[in-house]
């Protein structure tokens, strides 16, 4: 009842505050109301039909563009900062804001002061990841995962996980910094009561010094998230606590968590010209794509989420491997569900003009792969990734270093045959990208969500053919 209350009143001073405007509306029919505006929220707004006299609500998303952005635009000119930004810095325990607008930092100096290293940089993102020490801080809660996307100059968002079900637990099935509890019912029993138990330690903290929040959706469909959001002047702050799975709190510009968190869509030409761009050639015959995102998987099995993650960004759609490892149902420490995440981020790339596809490749040649390669898309390839398969990858990596084409393709038969010896490593499954190729040496190019020690590694078609799963996933074909 008091929280109702709480809301209850924000509207009011919210209604107050826009001193009742008259205005013409325009549904996405066509229809044309002559309202009185009467109360404002992020994602609706509550008007008076001026020829009924009638009271109602209707969602922003239900008008054309001009005037959802209109009503955006008010309701940011009704949220401009009365906190400082050095207690906003207080409050989260770091040095993020130097005055009222982090969307101008070059976010190169926003990860300096924030101490977070580089994980990744192309020619038009860049993406810093830190997964801090135990002792480490951020609203008095201690993070597992804390990430910051830009481009190459302007920050973007942040994104940083906390209590969650993939960090939380070994790969032991030990629930970390706790005696060994062998019931998996316990374990997930108090995964969930620590997810909540932080959640509401930094909902209080927040609420303390933004007031209230109002309660909404980032995302759209089986990757949709509900979330509370605080506006503080260009910036929406959300806390997102998903059932048994993780807290987070996103910062983002208003004008972003408006769009839910979706990126604006690319026209398909523009993608083509853009992808053909990343294709690079050399002397030697290899052929690869260059400006993939890395993301770094971290301690836990999250290689699935990681590798959707990297090709949604190389795609220019925005996404984080939490939101995708829900979707797939990853379980305690890692392992996902295939179909659930090939159902959750088809739903969410469509929203984008896009198509997720799966495709049946034979590895008995190299122009099986060489015609996606050659219009800039990689592929996420399902495989096994055991120990005798790596130590191959690493060997045949260090020997071909620069070798002359002709040196190199002696040496390459001598590593074919070892990758026809290896053999399929169940207890090993792992999925990562297949970026290049090389016709003369018959080796393909892969890259792993391990960092970027893992960002190009080449090995022999036979090899791959020995431990292929055979499942091969594209983003718009």
């Amino acid at each position: 009842m008091e929280l109702k209350m709480k809301k209850i009143c924000a509207l009011i001073l919210i209604a107050i505050a826009s001193q009742l405007f008259s205005r013409e509306i325009t549904d996405l029919n066509g229809r044309k109301l002559n309202v009185e505006v009467l109360a404002l929220e992020i994602d609706r707004v509550k008007v008076l039909r001026i020829k009924d006299r009638r009271e109602f609500w209707v969602d922003l998303d239900q008008l054309i563009l001009s005037d959802k952005e209109a009503f955006n635009k008010e309701f940011r000119n009704k949220s401009e900062p009365t906190v400082h930004f050095e207690k906003m810095n207080e409050i989260l325990g770091a040095d993020l804001f130097i005055d009222f607008n982090l969307w101008d930092d070059p976010v190169q100096s926003v990860a300096k002061r924030l101490k977070w290293p580089l994980e990744s940089e192309t020619e038009s993102q860049s993406s810093y990841r830190y997964y801090p020490k135990k002792s480490y801080r951020l609203i008095g809660e201690r993070p597992y995962s804390a990430s910051l996307y830009g481009s190459r100059s302007e920050s973007n968002s942040l994104s940083i996980v906390f209590a969650n079900k993939g960090d939380l637990v070994s790969s032991t099935g030990r629930l970390i910094g706790s005696p060994e509890i062998k019931d998996i019912g316990k374990v997930s029993k108090r995964i969930k009561d620590l997810i909540e138990d932080v959640s509401k330690r930094m909902e209080l903290k927040l609420t303390t010094i933004l007031g209230e929040p109002i309660r909404t959706n980032l995302g759209s469909r089986d990757l949709k998230e509900r979330v509370s959001r605080w506006d503080w002047g260009k910036h929406a702050i959300m806390l997102s606590e998903q059932k048994s799975e993780y807290v987070s709190l996103r910062i983002m510009s208003s004008q972003l968590a408006d769009n839910k968190g979706m990126s604006a869509k690319i026209r398909g030409a523009d993608l083509k010209t853009m992808l053909l761009k990343n294709v690079v050639t050399k002397e030697n015959g290899d052929v690869f794509i260059k400006n993939i995102p890395m993301v770094d998987q971290g301690p836990k099995g999250y290689c699935v989420p990681a590798t959707f993650e990297r090709y949604l960004r190389y795609m220019g759609i925005f996404a984080d491997m939490y939101v995708l490892a829900m979707a797939g149902n990853s379980g305690i420490g890692g392992g996902t569900n295939m179909d659930s995440i090939l159902e959750g981020t088809q739903s969410y790339v469509s929203q984008s003009g896009r198509n997720l596809e799966t495709v049946q490749i034979a590895f008995k040649s190299i122009r099986n792969i060489s015609s996606y390669i050659d219009d800039g898309y990689p592929l996420m390839w399902g495989m096994s990734s055991g120990k005798s398969y790596n130590d191959l990858t690493n060997q045949n990596t260090l020997a071909r270093k620069d070798k002359k084409i002709s040196e190199w393709k002696a040496l390459a038969k001598d590593f074919f045959k070892k990758g026809e010896e290896i053999r399929l490593d169940l207890n090993a499954g792992h999925i990562c990208l297949i970026i290049g190729y090389n016709k003369e040496t018959k080796e393909i190019a892969v890259s792993d969500s391990w960092g970027n020690r893992y960002q190009i590694r080449w090995i022999p078609l036979s090899a791959a053919k020995s431990v292929s799963h055979g499942y091969f996933y594209i983003i718009d074909r």
